[in-house]
């Protein structure tokens, strides 16, 4: 059994998993734990509860962790990110990075990126892109990773402090200090 086999079973047991406790009249307050493994415990939550944090807290099948970037200790709300629920999508691999709110991720097609409501960018995934010194681009993140970035960029007011979630960060600057010598 190759590896891709392996992770497919795996997200389909996780999945049905969930729909058996919707089933079972669950509560969405409800926190659960789902065991993946003999030694691995995934707790989750549904729509609008607390994630991330310390505890580490995951969002249900079909959420997302939004990150308060203002939080001390990364935590947020979970979200559900598909803003087309009724556009059925398939499932053919020919990824696209999309821009959603200031967050670049790779959706699996462009059917994908339009469900969930991102702006497509390109094919192929995200990446970091060079705009350093450039006072027209974004502070942007990369990736969808319970880490905060601080970046500077060039906003009507002038040079600000810009703080993103995410894996990676794309910022023309790296100190406020370098936005107002190349901005203003």
């Amino acid at each position: 059994m190759n590896i891709h086999t392996i992770l497919k079973m795996k997200k389909f047991l996780i999945l049905a998993f969930g729909l058996f406790l919707v089933g079972c009249g669950s509560s969405e307050e409800e926190i659960k734990t789902i065991e993946l493994s003999n030694t691995e415990k995934v707790t989750t939550v549904g729509e609008g509860e607390f994630c991330g944090g310390e505890a580490k807290i995951k969002c249900g099948v079909g959420l997302e962790c939004l990150i308060d970037v203002e939080s001390e200790d990364i935590s947020g709300k979970c979200i559900d990110t598909v803003e087309e629920k009724y556009l059925e999508c398939p499932e053919t691999q020919a990824p696209v990075c999309g821009l959603k709110r200031n967050q670049k991720n790779a959706y699996l097609n462009e059917c994908e990126a339009l469900r969930h409501g991102a702006e497509i960018l390109h094919d192929r995934f995200c990446k970091v892109e060079d705009v350093s010194g450039d006072c027209k681009a974004d502070v942007l993140s990369v990736g969808n990773c319970e880490i905060i970035h601080i970046g500077y960029m060039k906003k009507l007011t002038g040079c600000q402090e810009v703080k993103v979630a995410g894996c990676d960060i794309q910022t023309p600057f790296e100190s406020l200090e370098a936005c107002q010598n190349s901005c203003e």
